[in-house]
């Protein structure tokens, strides 16, 4: 695990906080209202998982504040910005165009030298973030909405999703974003019985949210993986933190 830029890592590093970039890659116009809503909705789902770290073999937070530091967009038009207080980029173009991805298109970004998967080096930080604007404005995730995008795909680096789902979802829990994040947590997808089951059998295993549709909240078995996860990094040698 040693290798991997885990979000136990970020929270960390951060001092109990995970700052987030927004990639709208959408035509869908966002209202000041929707904007304000995508933040307390990215930290249930979050603290969705880290609510079992609370009191957990060392783990110092009771939550983690997650804070949106950037909007990125294909235009301007696409963002309510009234009142908005974090830098908001225009750039990139729509990479899925009628079901179809097309090569060589860029989504909307935000500055590379903001991202602490940038700097990352496979154990340590290695910035900090001297060319971003704003020490405050450098994220260690990203929330991207695609129009069109069917289902979810997570790393390390945060999750991407159709973006009518996260607007449909910004009152709610959005487990498909859940999902994604337990990938950055360390979680992979249990799907195939052959790599990714133990006993090579999917069946047989609890539920659980990484197993796409199976379960619409972070189950105790969930929960327990992230337990699990974060007592090794915790404990390696030399220490991460």
């Amino acid at each position: 695990m040693g290798s991997y830029n885990f979000n136990e890592d970020k929270i960390m590093e951060q001092k109990g906080e995970l700052h987030v970039c927004m990639r709208w890659e959408s035509k869908v116009k966002i209202t000041k209202a929707q904007r304000d809503k995508f933040e307390p909705m990215i930290n249930r789902v979050v603290n969705g998982w880290t609510k079992w770290l609370k009191g957990y073999d060392g783990f110092p937070y009771d939550t983690v504040k997650v804070k949106i530091v950037g909007w990125s967009v294909i235009d301007y038009a696409y963002l309510d910005t009234t009142g908005i207080s974090v830098p908001v980029y225009k750039n990139g173009s729509l990479t899925l165009v009628n079901g179809s991805f097309v090569d060589g298109l860029t989504a909307p970004y935000c500055p590379s030298e903001c991202s602490r998967d940038y700097y990352y080096n496979g154990a340590r930080l290695k910035s900090t973030y001297a060319s971003c604007k704003s020490p405050n404005q450098h994220f260690e995730s990203v929330v991207w909405g695609t129009d069109g995008f069917v289902g979810g795909a997570g790393t390390e680096g945060g999750g991407r999703e159709d973006s009518q789902y996260l607007i449909d979802n910004l009152d709610g829990f959005p487990h498909i974003l859940a999902h994604e994040y337990g990938h950055g947590f360390s979680f992979p997808d249990f799907y195939n019985d052959a790599t990714d089951c133990p006993d090579g059998n999917c069946a047989n295993l609890p539920l659980t949210i990484m197993n796409a549709g199976a379960s619409m909240v972070i189950t105790d078995w969930d929960g327990w993986m992230l337990r699990r996860a974060w007592t090794e990094m915790k404990n390696q040698t030399p220490a991460r933190w």
